[in-house]
């Protein structure tokens, strides 16, 4: 048998979704689905992309659903665009609890779908393991260059890195090298941020490299650090739009801490999921338990 997969993006992000448990192959179907494989569209969706991840609405009786999330290249991990994506697609199937709340990776996150428009209140952002706390500013060597960033922790490791168009043009360089420096053993997203400079105020442009994935349109979770570090560091009780390739993300930071990402989310289309020649289909059926 073959199981229903959703496509849905947030600024941007694309994912692959299926509402049910991650089966033992999970990795394997991400590294396909992430190369835009082994699906086949139904009721006229376009043919199928590549995508930034794959993600499993996962339940269980007496808790709420729960996120499990793939990168395209099979290892696991922490999305906050994907989260709200499932948020949307749990709502309408009627499947999302009265309040929202979803479980994750890095906890309980409620979350609030308002039409097209999804929030999710995320944690804080807390200390990385081996660097100061996020507000302080910390330089690390690359091939001999010298860059100062911030590190943060908010269910992904974190640096951002702040500078001009000039930096933010090196994303394909310096990421994969951040990416594998030794320190950042599990891995690292990184930010690079622009202050453009407009007639009535300024915009704060964002790219990011994402461990795992590779350069891409957006990052939820990272906006997350950019708006909770250096010059775009906010208050309680502030918010602020960071402006990223594929959209628009607003995050705001409560009187506890607390850091709120929102933003549209787009459904895109459906699709069959085919297994690989050989193989026992079934994997990833959708589960109603």
């Amino acid at each position: 048998m073959e199981s229903t997969v959703h496509r849905l993006s947030a600024a941007g992000n694309a994912f692959y979704l299926i509402l049910g448990p991650a089966p033992p192959a999970a990795a394997a179907q991400a590294q396909r689905l992430g190369a835009g494989e082994g699906l086949a569209p139904v009721a006229g969706a376009p043919a199928p992309l590549p995508s930034d991840g794959l993600i499993f609405g996962e339940f269980g009786a007496g808790r709420p659903p729960r996120q499990r999330m793939f990168n395209p290249d099979g290892s696991g991990g922490h999305c906050a665009n994907g989260l709200r994506c499932l948020a949307w697609l749990l709502a309408r199937e009627g499947r999302l609890p009265d309040p929202g709340l979803i479980e994750t990776v890095d906890g309980p996150v409620p979350v609030v779908v308002e039409g097209e428009r999804v929030s999710a209140a995320l944690a804080p952002l807390r200390t990385l393991a081996g660097f100061p706390p996020p507000g302080t500013p910390c330089a690390l060597v690359v091939e001999g260059e010298t860059l100062s960033g911030y590190a943060a922790f908010v269910g992904n490791p974190q640096f951002v890195l702040f500078g001009d168009a000039a930096l933010q043009a090196r994303v394909r360089e310096l990421g994969p090298r951040l990416q594998h420096h030794p320190r950042f053993p599990g891995g690292v997203n990184v930010e690079f941020v622009w202050r453009e400079a407009l007639p009535a105020g300024e915009r704060w442009r964002v790219r990011v490299w994402e461990r795992g994935a590779g350069e891409t349109l957006a990052c939820g979770t990272g906006a997350l650090a950019v708006a909770g570090v250096g010059p775009t560091g906010l208050a309680r009780g502030q918010a602020r739009d960071l402006h990223y390739p594929g959209g628009v993300l607003s995050v705001r930071r409560d009187r506890a801490d607390r850091l709120h990402l929102a933003g549209a989310v787009r459904y895109e289309g459906e699709y069959r999921l085919q297994a690989p020649a050989g193989s026992q289909a079934g994997q990833g059926e959708d589960s109603r338990a």
